[in-house]
């Protein structure tokens, strides 16, 4: 997973993108993290972004977004 939330947010989805905008993963669910793989075979090594969207116990919404390297 790219981010852990504290106990009381209420994650509502994970988006991965490669390096030219596709979008590769999405989820729903917090316990399904990206495996590295895209259709079906492993991604490429190289760099990736990630939005994370979820709500705080105050009701907030928040969107987090950054970028990772995946190294094979």
């Amino acid at each position: 997973h790219c981010i852990s939330s504290a106990a009381s947010d209420v994650y509502k989805r994970q988006i991965i993108y490669n390096r030219w905008g596709e979008q590769i993963f999405t989820s729903n669910d917090i316990n399904k993290g990206w495996d590295g793989s895209w259709n079906g075979k492993a991604a490429p090594a190289g760099s990736y972004i990630y939005t994370l969207r979820y709500t705080d116990s105050q009701n907030k919404e928040h969107l987090r977004k950054g970028s990772f390297s995946l190294i094979r």
